[in-house]
């Protein structure tokens, strides 16, 4: 299932200067259990405690339809992270599995603008996990990726049924 766990009373204030500093974007009104934040920390925002261990995900439901597996060729899955190009494509993927799965999960997500990066160097896919998405990067660097203007990087997080919003 999907839900999300409660808002941090107070927020750090180091954390506001921080996303001050932010190009991302953040998208409110999301379903349950999705949160849009400009950072990737979002332990410092909702109250749960995460867990760093892997997320099986091998499962049929979990099945990417008709990709396989750059490296060994085999049925590609969702990951408990990775890179999508827009959140509503990563809910139509994935989230009546999720959302039918007894255990309880939070996604979170953090737009990569290709306006915001500079020329040289900045933000590369491999580093954030397997891309789910349609766009075809055909470079290392988005900002090359002249034909996309954005994606979405994403953490499926495993939370205790008590941690979540009532």
């Amino acid at each position: 299932m999907l839900k999300t766990p409660p808002k941090r009373a107070g927020r750090d204030p180091i954390l506001n200067v921080l996303t001050s500093l932010s190009h991302g974007k953040t998208y409110d009104g999301l379903d349950e259990g999705y949160a849009s934040l400009s950072h990737w920390n979002p332990e410092f925002e909702y109250s749960f405690d995460k867990s760093f261990e892997p997320i099986d995900f091998m499962k049929p439901e979990y099945a990417v339809e008709g990709r396989t597996c750059e490296w060994t060729g085999e049925q590609m899955f969702l990951s408990d992270y990775g890179v999508i190009d827009t959140i509503e494509q990563f809910d139509e993927m994935f989230g009546e599995a999720l959302r039918n799965d007894e255990r309880t999960f939070f996604v979170t997500f953090v737009e990569i603008a290709r306006k915001d990066q500079p020329a040289s160097g900045g933000w590369r896919y491999h580093k954030w996990g397997p891309y789910f998405g349609t766009q075809n990067p055909k470079h290392e660097y988005i900002y090359h990726d002249t034909h996309i203007d954005r994606v979405f990087t994403f953490s499926i997080h495993l939370i205790e049924a008590e941690q979540v919003t009532a």
